[in-house]
């Protein structure tokens, strides 16, 4: 091959790179942290907002996240100079994964230095929306006001905030899990992180926002009643599982009186007509023909 044409292929190849992955300006890494708790440690302790990336191995949209987006100049200093930046492998770490609702990859996750979820971003996003996304995000982050104490000589100084307890950090974290199910209605679990907050958490502010949220549910017929009926499914799904338990463990007669229970208190039910079928095939009978004892 003749060197004239080795030199086309090479600019050939630069000009697909680009075109796949748009013109950035490529600068050092980022620094980024591996594990979740040590970059929580570290975002309280020196103040600074983290950015979490969510991917897994075999994601070409995050691993195109990386060789680009990552790699723009501007992107990595503000990373590197003003975030904790933490990289999650999703399956490796799947209980945080779940513990945030992620669902799709990349997923960018934006908290506070006390681990308030800020803003999430699915799919991959371009360098020049994510630099947007950082500097507003540590705009909010600066504009919120340090508290402000009185020194003896009468003037006033500012004080930084102390670091966040892990019962604090906590708190924060069930209370945004606690909007995100309200968010998708899903009432019955909200409810019961907003009771774990009102009752372990009561001293923090967190609880009187848990108390609000839970009376928004409380209140109104519709969304009270969206949360009973997860509940009948909750409790008719326990009642199937404890009948197979029973049948498991040489117990067909207990199993039978959890049965009949699941069919006679939520009729109608797909719960009821899954109970209806293992008592015909328990008893032996055809379907349909089950009778109940008195």
């Amino acid at each position: 091959m003749s060197r004239r044409c080795c030199r086309w292929l090479t600019f050939v190849a630069v000009l697909a790179t680009g075109s796949c992955f748009g013109s950035v300006a490529f600068g050092q890494e980022v620094q980024w942290r591996y594990d979740y708790n040590v970059a929580r440690q570290e975002a309280h302790t020196r103040k600074r907002p983290i950015l979490i990336d969510f991917g897994t191995e075999s994601c070409f949209w995050c691993k195109r996240l990386d060789a680009s987006t990552f790699r723009d100049a501007a992107v990595v200093k503000l990373l590197n100079e003003r975030f904790i930046p933490l990289k999650i492998d999703a399956q490796r770490d799947a209980p945080l994964a779940d513990a945030l609702r992620i669902q799709s990859y990349p997923t960018l996750v934006f908290a506070s230095s006390d681990g308030r979820i800020m803003a999430t971003q699915e799919g991959y996003v371009e360098a020049g929306r994510l630099l947007d996304a950082l500097q507003r995000l540590v705009e909010t982050v600066n504009a919120a006001p340090a508290p402000v104490a009185d020194n003896s000589a009468g003037s006033r100084t500012v004080t930084a905030e102390p670091v966040a307890a892990p019962r604090a950090i906590r708190a924060g974290e069930l209370l945004t899990l606690a909007r995100e199910d309200y968010r998708t209605r899903q009432f019955l679990c909200c409810l019961d992180r907003c009771e774990t907050l009102s009752t372990q958490y009561a001293d923090l502010p967190e609880a009187t926002e848990a108390q609000r949220l839970a009376a928004e549910i409380t209140t109104n017929p519709e969304k009270l009643r969206a949360a009973c009926d997860h509940l009948r499914d909750r409790l008719a799904g326990l009642y199937l599982e404890l009948a197979e338990s029973w049948l498991k463990n040489g117990q067909p007669q207990l199993a039978v009186l959890y049965l009949e229970r699941v069919v006679q208190t939520f009729p109608g039910s797909r719960q009821a007509e899954a109970a209806q079928l293992r008592l015909s095939q328990v008893q032996g009978q055809p379907e349909g023909a089950v009778r109940f004892k008195k």
